[in-house]
């Protein structure tokens, strides 16, 4: 029987062969409502629309757009004083015609529509051979399902996922099990992605600070939390439950307090945050709202004379700067403050008539204002409980222990009705609006009474024993509830008549209820500190943590859950984080459980698998992208998006994966695993169409490629074995396991002795295989012949800035090699070049080396035309990739770094001239670089290339798999919550990078002083030495050092890491004037007496002179160097014919000793005749 739906298969049932899905809470979406502004738009109809139960009747045909239903409901408008009169007409998007389009075909199709599928297989069949081809299997589905326009094209990818084996026809069998094995295998990854479970016990600490009741919790958005005393005590908490802060607000208030206060003390009910503009807003129980400043904590603002104590206080920050407050409180009344410009009043505010030192506003001030509204609605009969706005569905929603007031669902203003008259003193105050009064008043009278609102205006839920906590999802478009009867109750906000699910199992009064819709959770706590987790979807119980579990004493003053970090904070007499993970079926390394704790303590961290990505790769076909991990789990992911689309486990068992790749259609994928086959899978659905064995052999198979020669195709795998394994891909196969071709005999003779661990195809007719000794043999795959065999080259490459003696000292430095180091794993990957197989005096073939170099064989004459460093920290390669017209080569190495290299017109014939018994030379000048980034915290496990969109497709085993441009800019982690558009890059994680990346240091830049390999003072002048300069120094440093007292079997390493504080450059005193002395060879050889010098050359001086003074240098340094090059160049002075040091001087004449005062008071007649005396003085 095939299941249709969306998620688990549901189940199907009808009369008269119409499938009828049991609608669940997640599936019976209403439409909601995304508005930009508080009050520019018309409000959304609020009464209660009976729904039918989602039916998918059997039509022959469906119109591609169909219009949204047109609901009797009153239109009402929302224009005060000004703020939206430019309503917007809306329409109900989303509608269930519509969204049924994005539902792909086979998810649509009915038990009744299956039988007439199969009836019109038996009558498309025109040829009479049992199958369909693309064109008839067409007709069938439109036919049967009623689909046509855009639809075609999932015709057409739903016929290429049935044909795996692309011979271009699908029968009924096919048809079927594929059908239910896609849902069979969906069904298993819902089961799978619903283990959910928490880190126990909880994470804990004493509050000794607070010593009133903590009324609540507010999570920052740095995922630290804020907690709230009733005596007005604010404490901040770190993610780790470090006190960070804490202030007491009500320190601020002044000793006298206003004459109509009665009561002396002061106590907070609630807190709020208005984060856009750092201010704290306090309810206080002598019926005040107080505004602080975040920063200080200072005393802002206050409004005063409110009718009621506020209970309960929310608000909602919206565009251009607007911003709702609504407060409930002990009277069972609703209060709604709006601004159309939150920042312009609270500075208005600021500068109002202070009262004992602090500004302040009455209620009846902040109605009447400008830029202000106000409203005060009677919705319960008992005090407010809690209180929320949520701006998707433009409504207040507070509950109450009142049963027949339990939960209300109401509009913030009330709704236009030109014919109705008022009706009472409670009648809204809006009810008509401003073109029938004439002009607008220059001064509002607002009633502070209440006002009871419209049975259209409002949703009441009745509860028994009323409800105390609530929460909305906007996702799912559903409430759920809870009260003292303990029990969940899941609400339509549009039909309040009866609840969508109940959920049983608390034995206690639910306290706190809340809705994680990105996950499909619902998170509830009792008051017996009973923790459970609901399925969303399902409405069952998946998790339940008891008190004994969790370790939570005391009795709940408050919750809050952290959606960003998903960790449930609970307040009693101590403060508690419940944080929830995902159970992973193995158990992890201790550096990368470390790591995700760290990073998910944050929430800032996103896994692609629960264990080490092994590998990944794009299918353009599909458009999906398929990664596998060592837990032998594949995941199909939307490859524009990023967004998960199918799982299936245990392809090799309990084996991880080792490699994949596709065949020439796209259609199959093939994996090779450590358990010793390789199987081809319908990747779609999970269907194992076929397993490659070798007979008797288990090893493992390390990587595997796929050929296709004059139409033949074959799957080549290499392994532990230590042999080349083909296998033949032929569609008429019938059994399920298949076994190789014999092996060539020259691989049986002169093959590979090592394991074998890298295979490359190149076109037209060749195969490349490295193995664990460095060994890399081609072969001719049509005659079976090997064409080339190169040994590794025996001259090993020489670490980067160390000596061989620093090698052997330095024993705790890591080692970034590989993990062996007597020339084992010498190569582990080798890719063609494309653009040079054809060229025979060109090297065509690029090994990535664990020394870290990338050497380019000749396969003609055997030998390496270039060799050089391609890693950071000599790292070793673990991955390559070349595009496909051989111009750019990818390199990923063993510390995550992803370096890429422009090889176009690089190294086409030899750099160096070998000898005849030389095959590779030490190291040669490197290719130019054209970009280098980290991707990873760890070993990169595979590089792919998508060419058609520039964007390069890493994996690791630091359990992520992630998407980049070719130039380094972060698109995103298959896995995290926030999908991206490759098409747009704002929707990119640029110019942001993964976060343990940034943090990790290794990221840090690469510098010879960082890595202690030399001196600041040789850093600085590395590019002006020579050998003769070394030797000069080295023997001045000796001297120094022997007269220092120095050991000379220490003499090396002295020179070479300069630790000693005893001088401003990291060497000893002598060092440095060793160092100075040289500086003065330098500078003396480069003295030129010619007088053009300077004028011709003057402009090559000063920018050597600055590209010296490099920007890493102190100010000391660059001081040092400064006076040396000065001291040198008043020296050469008179050699010197430069403008400004050519310059005659002379020296003063002696002034004359009889000097007198002029007097200014003297008359001249003449203002430019003055006497040779005061002439002479002036000179």
């Amino acid at each position: 029987m095939i299941r249709a739906t969306t998620g688990r298969p549901p189940r199907i049932s009808g009369k008269d062969g119409v499938g009828i899905i049991r609608p669940s809470s997640a599936n019976a979406k209403l439409q909601s409502y995304s508005y930009s502004s508080l009050t520019n738009e018309k409000r959304p109809a609020t009464s209660a629309v009976t729904r039918t139960p989602s039916v998918i009747p059997v039509q022959t045909k469906t119109p591609e757009k169909v219009a949204p239903p047109i609901l009797d409901r009153r239109l009402t408008l929302c224009t005060v004083h000004g703020i939206g009169e430019n309503a917007k007409v809306l329409t109900r998007l989303n509608t269930p015609a519509s969204s049924m389009k994005k539902i792909k075909i086979e998810e649509r199709i009915t038990l009744d529509q299956l039988h007439k599928i199969k009836t019109a297989f038996e009558e498309a069949d025109t040829d009479g051979s049992g199958t369909l081809d693309i064109d008839e299997f067409k007709i069938v589905v439109k036919t049967c399902l009623g689909v046509k326009g855009r639809n075609e094209e999932q015709i057409v990818a739903l016929f290429m996922k049935i044909d795996s084996s692309s011979d271009g026809e699908i029968d009924w069998d096919e048809f079927c099990t594929y059908m239910q094995l896609e849902y069979a295998e969906k069904e298993e990854a819902i089961l799978r992605s619903k283990r959910t479970g928490f880190i126990l016990p909880a994470l804990s600490t004493s509050t000794p600070h607070h010593k009133a009741p903590v009324l609540r919790i507010i999570c920052l958005p740095d995922s630290s939390y804020m907690c709230a005393g009733q005596d007005g005590l604010l404490t901040f908490w770190s993610p780790n439950l470090k006190l960070n802060r804490s202030k007491s607000i009500l320190e601020s208030l002044p000793a006298e307090r206003p004459a109509f206060v009665n009561k002396p003390s002061v106590w907070v009910t609630d807190a709020a945050m208005v984060t856009a503009h750092g201010k704290l807003l306090v309810g206080t129980g002598e019926r005040e709202i107080h505004f602080y400043d975040v920063m200080t904590f200072e005393f802002y603002c206050q409004i005063i004379g409110l009718d009621a104590v506020p209970l309960r206080i929310d608000l909602c920050q919206m565009e251009n700067d607007e911003c709702l407050i609504a407060y409930g409180d002990d009277q069972g009344c609703i209060s709604i403050l709006m601004f159309t410009s939150i920042g312009d009043t609270l500075r208005t505010w600021k500068k109002v008539a202070k009262v004992n030192g602090i500004p302040t506003v009455t209620m009846h001030d902040v109605a009447n204002g400008s830029g202000t509204s106000f409203v005060k609605w009677k919705v319960h009969e008992d005090w407010v409980t809690e209180l929320r706005y949520y701006h998707e569905l433009r409504s207040v929603i507070s509950a109450s222990n009142h049963a027949a007031t339990a939960l209300v669902r109401g509009c913030t203003l009330a709704s236009t009705a030109l014919d109705r008259p008022r009706q009472g003193p409670l009648a809204p105050s809006h009810s008509v609006t401003p073109s029938q009064t004439g002009p607008k008043p220059t001064r509002r009278n607002h009633s502070m009474a209440p006002q009871r609102r419209q049975k259209t205006d409002q949703s009441v839920f009745y509860v028994y024993k009323g409800v105390k906590t609530f929460d909305f999802c906007k996702e799912s478009n559903i409430m759920a509830s809870g009260g003292m009867d303990r029990i969940v109750r899941l609400w339509n906000p549009y039909v309040p008549q009866k609840p969508t699910g109940l959920l049983r199992g608390h034995n206690s009064p639910i306290v706190f209820i809340s809705i994680a819709g990105e996950d499909g959770r619902i998170f509830s706590v009792s008051a017996d500190k009973c923790v459970k987790v609901w399925d969303l979807m399902e409405q069952n119980c998946l998790v339940t943590v008891n008190p004994k579990l969790h370790k939570i004493r005391g009795e709940i003053l408050t919750c809050a859950y952290a959606h960003h970090c998903r960790t449930i904070a609970i307040s009693t007499d101590q403060l508690a984080l419940l944080r929830i993970t995902q159970k992973n079926t193995q158990k992890l390394p201790p550096s990368m459980a470390l790591r995700l704790k760290q990073a998910k303590l944050s929430g800032e961290m996103s896994v692609t698998h629960s264990e080490a990505v092994t590998c990944c790769a794009h299918n353009p076909s599909f458009g999906h992208v398929i990664t596998c991990s060592e837990g032998s789990v594949v995941k199909l992911w939307d490859f524009e998006t990023g967004t998960f689309m199918f799982e299936f486990n245990k392809a090799h068992g309990d084996s991880a994966i080792t490699s994949l790749t596709f065949d020439s259609s796209g259609r199959r994928l093939i994996t090779g695993g450590r358990d010793g086959a390789v199987r081809i899978w319908n990747y779609n659905n999970g269907h194992c169409l076929r397993s490659l064995e070798r007979e008797n052999c288990d090893k493992e198979v390390s990587d595997c490629v796929y050929v296709e020669i004059n139409k033949n195709r074959y799957v080549i795998a290499v392994g532990w074995d230590q042999r080349v394994n083909i296998f033949a891909d032929e569609t008429d196969f019938f059994h399920h396991v298949q076994r190789p071709y014999p092996h060539w005999p020259d691989d049986l003779r002169r093959g590979h002795t090592e394991d074998i661990v890298s295979v490359a195809f190149g076109s037209p007719n060749l195969l490349a295989t490295v193995s664990y000794d460095g060994l890399i043999i081609v072969w001719n795959i049509v005659s079976g012949h090997s064409v080339a065999r190169i040994a590794y080259p025996k001259n090993r490459l020489p670490r980067e800035n160390k000596s061989d003696e620093e090698d052997s000292d330095d024993g705790d430095e890591i080692n970034y090699l590989n993990d062996s180091s007597d020339g084992k794993q010498a190569v582990n990957k080798v890719v063609f070049l494309p653009d040079r197989i054809a060229d025979k005096d060109n090297a065509a073939l690029a090994a990535g080396c664990s020394d870290g170099s990338v050497i380019l064989w000749n396969i003609q004459s055997f030998k390496a035309h270039a060799r050089w460093r391609a890693t950071r920290r000599d790292a070793s390669i673990c991955s390559m990739a070349v595009t496909s017209d051989g111009a750019e080569l990818y390199v990923g190495d063993q510390l995550g770094f992803v370096t890429v290299w422009n090889l176009e017109r690089y190294a086409n014939r030899p750099l160096e001239a070998l000898s005849d018994d030389q095959t590779c030379p030490d190291i040669t000048s490197a290719p130019s670089r054209i970009a280098t980034w980290r991707c990873h915290v760890q070993q990169i496990t595979w590089l792919h290339l998508v060419e058609a969109y520039d964007i390069v497709l890493t994996s690791s085993t630091d359990y992520t798999s992630r998407v980049w441009t070719s130039d380094g800019l972060y698109i995103g982690t298959f896995g995290q919550s926030k999908p991206w558009d490759v098409h747009d890059s704002s929707t990119w994680q640029h110019p942001m990078v993964p976060p343990e990346v940034l943090l990790d240091p290794l990221s840090m830049p690469e510098h010879d002083i960082l890595k202690e390999r030399n001196t600041i003072m040789g850093v600085i002048y590395s590019d002006s030495s020579d050998s003769s300069d070394e030797e000069e120094i080295q023997e001045e440093e000796k001297k120094d050092t022997v007269k220092g007292g120095l050991k000379p079997a220490k003499l090396q390493k002295s020179s070479s890491v300069r630790k000693s504080s005893g001088s401003w450059f990291g060497g000893g005193g002598n060092s440095s004037d060793a160092w100075r002395r040289r500086l003065s060879r330098r500078l003396s050889r480069s003295v030129v007496t010619d007088v053009n010098f300077y004028k011709n050359d003057e402009m090559k001086m000063l920018n050597e002179v600055r590209q010296s003074m490099k920007s890493s240098s102190g100010k000391r340094l660059r001081h040092e160097k400064l006076v040396a090059q000065q001291r040198h160049l008043r020296a050469s002075r008179d050699t010197s014919a430069h403008a400004f040091q050519s310059l005659q001087y002379f020296d003063l004449a002696e002034a004359p000793s009889d000097v007198h005062k002029p007097n200014p008071s003297a008359h001249i007649d003449d203002v430019f005749q003055v006497d040779e005396r005061s002439d002479e003085v002036d000179t």
